[in-house]
């Protein structure tokens, strides 16, 4: 009889897990059927942030730089390491990659004079050509600041400069010290290729951008700062200190604290 009841308990224990396991398969299949939102690419990267925690499937980051390959000191002072080829025409080649894909940030500690060129989707004409650093000086449209600049020793860009086939950058003389970051997407993904002649909806982010960029902390003050309520929290009672209207996002609370001073005994 007891091992009838035992028998018994299993069987509705068994038949208990079996429908659960139905029921998860089940939401499982609904929540996976539910396309997943994708990650900004190009310029929509730089004003979208709220997007920053979303995982990348198939994306891959990629870097070119000169660091020396053999683990010694020599990362870029000879420039042996910067280029992969040369041309016969006797140019550098300091970047070549297949797309779909998009540089965000090009650095170079101290680009060489002479001049630069960026070819596309195997395009005979570059599509960009210039001097080297007057990549980064606001001579090169569009490439202005605050994206492109020079600090803290070193010529940036992080003008997103996306291609759909391949991209090839080539320079007249040789860099010393460079690092290319770039992402690499999956087969099929849309991709428009990098042009210098913005169109209007590519300005207008743009020039938010640059806004945004130029003084972020008074971008985020000035966006803030007529809904606050000041006030002073008493202990017990429930204060209103702000009202926000959504959709939105908090992304920081600061508080300024008052607090008793210290007694003698390291007391408040």
């Amino acid at each position: 009889m007891h091992g009838f009841r035992s028998s018994w308990t299993c069987l509705v224990l068994t038949v208990a897990l079996c429908a659960t396991g139905c029921l998860d398969a089940e939401s499982s299949t609904k929540a996976s059927s539910a396309p997943a939102p994708q990650p900004p690419t190009g310029l929509d990267v730089l004003t979208s942030l709220d997007h920053l925690p979303l995982l990348r499937d198939g994306i891959v980051c990629k870097q070119h730089s000169s660091y020396d390959r053999t683990g010694g000191n020599d990362d870029g002072f000879s420039g042996r390491y910067t280029h992969l080829r040369r041309t016969e025409q006797g140019e550098y080649v300091i970047f070549d990659a297949q797309g779909p894909g998009c540089i965000y940030r090009f650095w170079s500690a101290q680009p060489p004079e002479g001049y630069v060129k960026l070819f596309f989707d195997d395009e005979a004409t570059p599509r960009v050509e210039g001097n080297f650093r007057e990549l980064f000086q606001d001579t090169i449209k569009p490439f202005a600041p605050p994206l492109t600049g020079q600090s803290s020793g070193g010529w940036y860009s992080y003008h997103p400069i996306a291609f759909a086939k391949r991209c090839i950058i080539v320079t007249e003389k040789k860099t010393g010290f460079l690092a290319i970051a770039w992402h690499k997407f999956p087969d099929g993904t849309p991709i428009e290729t990098f042009t210098p002649e913005l169109t209007p909806e590519q300005q207008a982010k743009y020039d938010a951008i640059q806004a945004h960029f130029a003084d972020p902390s008074k971008a985020e003050l000035e966006a803030t700062l007529p809904d606050m309520k000041p006030s002073s929290i008493e202990p017990g009672p429930e204060t209103e200190l702000a009202s926000f209207r959504g959709p939105a996002t908090i992304r920081r609370i600061h508080m300024k604290l008052k607090t008793k001073p210290l007694d003698e005994h390291g007391r408040r």
